[in-house]
């Protein structure tokens, strides 16, 4: 049985902690700024020199010394922009708990920041690259302005001085609208040829809130000078957009995406007072939008190939030799997930039918690797990983009503509790690898990201029906008897049966019974191992399982996942990573020497009964999808035919360098086949060879 995870209470714990302890109690002046940094034992700030968090492969056979750059930490000091989940969880938890006291801390540090930490020029020491010192009481230097800020209402009065200092200090040309989303925050000092989306869109949004409270028209004129510096970037023929002028031979969609999100609400509260400007704001994310629609097909390949958001601006082609611009599943800062939600945050706001219909398939694609491929726990885990994968899982939930996506929701969630918290302290840890609290972010989400999802999934599986708020645990069965007795289709007879028989006498498979219950769920667990504490996690995009007889094969998808048999220390992972052969960089990239551990088992060996329970012929294709942990490189069909009453057993392989992802069931006898039991058999995932690299080794507990 798994251990019960009281949500709220675990996000309880660190707001409290947080407010106890983690407050700036540091320099001359003590102030109700939360640190970005803390030691989870003692619960001091953390002082550089910092350790760093540990790189992993980059892509397949390759690495990249992935660690924190030292300018992009806040060195245990204070920034609450790059703070805002903490701020947002406290919000959250007065909403959960009826308790108004957490959503008034998080008020009180917004308040004592805009009020005593606004420089000189109307900036303020945050975002990206800087951040305010609690031992000296004060801050400044270069900073990024990535995201809106939500408190200034607050504070209106320095709002104003904030909008007129970005437009006074942030843009360089208040003519062309070129500006550097990097500037000083305490000294006048633009910079040109770098007008990044992102920061952009949140001055835009700043503008459009400063002009909303006070309608002084040179925020107006700021506005859609930025959008047209952004236009005059766009390539007149083919309509495709640099994201600045130092990089304009690059699409980055990403990072439109995430910039026509900001302006797409602005506009929304723009309208009613300058409907114009509010078209011109929502005009950027359409011309972005149906420029990349033309290139769906080849860019939104998810499962195959991934999510590819950059592109070259001539011809449209990604560069092949640079393999970081694909990423993968649980890649930081490069992961799937994140760009899903980008596209469901545009579906959402578009009114085009063929992108919303297009990005809705793409989200459902990237939801479907996710059900099946869990991070690989050996390198550094991250919680705005996990924070965007169990979004994403929400996401593909309001799109179909199927409880498994929350299912599989709720076990990332188990899995962040597990990887990020332990009895020591209830501060999640930066990294799984990495014993201490720092809250590091740039454009995308903060690493304590994931405790603010805790709320929302509390929040969502209270609301469902009893019987769909969990995955269906099932015993599996050793008894071979059923399937010995039947004619074998696929695999040798012998070498199905002595695989099967092997993998049940070492705990590593199972079979079910398909016929024994007629309750319908969503998502179910197959209990297999030792005592029956590993699962093998199935799932269906729309359907339910569950028939007194067998289930239907006719479109019959069972989607499978990898388990983790294990949480390794960095001590019991270090042994597989290889290598720290050069000094970090943030950039250098090289051939991996990692190998894999026998941190997880996959799906290597699946058999399916089936029965023709109908009074005609019936032909059934079993089609198998074998992944590698980052894509799908091939499909393998079963073909067989079945008489009326006759009964036979499909065996399905993966080779050696893959495992089974998926499997797809289809019968002309409409519903008259039915599957009876379904036999697997897991394998350590350090037995499958992977490209450009030795062939893995087994962890002790394997």
């Amino acid at each position: 049985m798994q251990a019960d995870y009281h949500y709220t209470e675990i996000v309880r714990a660190y707001a409290d902690y947080m407010i106890e302890h983690g407050r700036d109690g540091y320099g001359k002046v003590h102030s109700p700024l939360f640190v970005t940094g803390m030691d989870r034992r003692t619960g001091k700030r953390i002082s550089p020199p910092f350790p760093h968090v540990k790189r992993k492969p980059f892509v397949p056979g390759l690495e990249r010394d992935r660690e924190c750059r030292p300018s992009d930490r806040n060195y245990g000091n204070a920034d609450p922009l790059d703070q805002l989940a903490l701020l947002q969880l406290l919000h959250q938890l007065s909403k959960a708990t009826g308790e108004p006291r957490y959503a008034q801390e998080a008020d009180e540090t917004a308040s004592w920041w805009m009020a005593n930490t606004q420089t000189e020029i109307g900036l303020f020491p945050w975002g990206t690259h800087t951040y305010w010192d609690v031992a000296k009481d004060g801050g400044g230097g270069t900073f990024e302005f990535n995201r809106p800020w939500p408190f200034w209402k607050l504070n209106p009065d320095v709002l104003q001085r904030y909008a007129r200092g970005l437009w006074d200090h942030y843009v360089a040309d208040k003519q062309t609208g070129d500006f550097n989303r990097h500037a000083h925050s305490n000294r006048h000092g633009p910079g040109r040829g770098m007008e990044f989306p992102w920061p952009g869109a949140s001055m835009i949004a700043t503008w459009n809130e400063a002009y909303l409270a006070n309608p002084n028209p040179e925020y107006k004129r700021a506005i859609a000078t930025i959008l047209n510096r952004w236009e005059s970037l766009r390539d007149p023929e083919t309509g495709r957009m640099a994201p600045c002028t130092s990089y304009q031979e690059w699409v980055w969609y990403q990072g439109y995406m995430y910039a026509a999100n900001i302006l797409d609400d602005a506009a929304e509260l723009m309208k009613s007072k300058d409907p114009e400007l509010a078209a011109k704001m929502r005009d950027y994310g359409r011309q972005n939008d149906a420029e990349f629609l033309t290139r769906a097909e080849q860019r939104l390949d998810v499962k195959r190939i991934g999510l590819v958001m950059s592109y070259r601006r001539d011809n449209g082609q990604y560069n092949t030799e640079r393999p970081d611009i694909l990423g993968g599943p649980w890649q930081d800062r490069k992961h799937y997930a994140e760009k899903a939600l980008l596209l469901y945050g545009r579906a959402k706001r578009t009114g085009s039918q063929a992108v919303r219909e297009r990005y809705h398939q793409a989200v459902l694609d990237t939801a479907e690797v996710y059900m099946s491929i869990n991070p690989e726990v050996q390198w550094a885990v991250w919680g705005a990983n996990m924070s965007d994968a169990i979004e994403l899982m929400f996401a593909a939930y309001d799109l179909t009503g199927n409880a498994a996506y929350l299912h599989r929701a709720e076990h990332l969630s188990r899995l962040c509790v597990d990887l990020f918290l332990d009895d020591a302290s209830p501060l999640p840890k930066i990294t799984s690898h990495d014993d201490f609290y720092e809250i590091e972010r740039v454009t995308g989400k903060s690493t304590d990201a994931w405790m603010l999802d805790l709320l929302e999934l509390g929040r969502r599986l209270a609301i469902l029906d009893g019987k769909d708020r969990c995955t269906a645990r099932i015993a599996t069965s050793s008894n071979m008897m059923e399937l010995s007795k039947v004619p074998l289709s696929g695999m040798s007879a012998a070498g199905w049966q002595g695989d099967l028989e092997r993998g049940l006498a070492e705990s590593r498979a199972g079979i079910w019974d398909c016929t024994g219950s007629s309750r319908r769920a969503a998502s179910v667990a197959l209990a297999y191992g030792k005592d029956g504490e590993r699962s093998l996690f199935l799932s269906r995009r729309k359907e339910a399982f569950g028939s007194a007889d067998g289930l239907p094969v006719n479109r019959l998808e069972l989607i499978a996942s990898d388990f983790i048999n294990k949480i390794p220390t960095l001590g019991e992972a270090m042994p597989f990573n290889g290598p720290y052969r050069r000094r970090f960089s943030g950039k250098h990239q090289e051939v991996s020497t990692a190998t894999y551990g026998g941190f997880k088992d996959v799906l290597s060996k699946a058999g399916l009964l089936l029965a023709n329970r109908g009074a005609k012929a019936a032909r059934v294709t079993v089609k198998a999808t074998l992944h590698d942990t980052w894509h799908d490189k091939e499909t393998k069909d079963y073909q067989l035919s079945l008489g009326p009453g006759e009964r036979a057993l499909v065996a399905c392989a993966a080779p050696e360098n893959r495992f089974i992802r998926r499997l797809d069931l289809t019968s002309d006898a409409a519903d008259a086949v039915k599957l009876e039991q379904f036999a697997f058999v897991m394998t350590p995932r350090s037995r499958l060879f992977v490209a450009g690299t030795e062939r893995g080794q087994d962890d002790l507990g394997n």
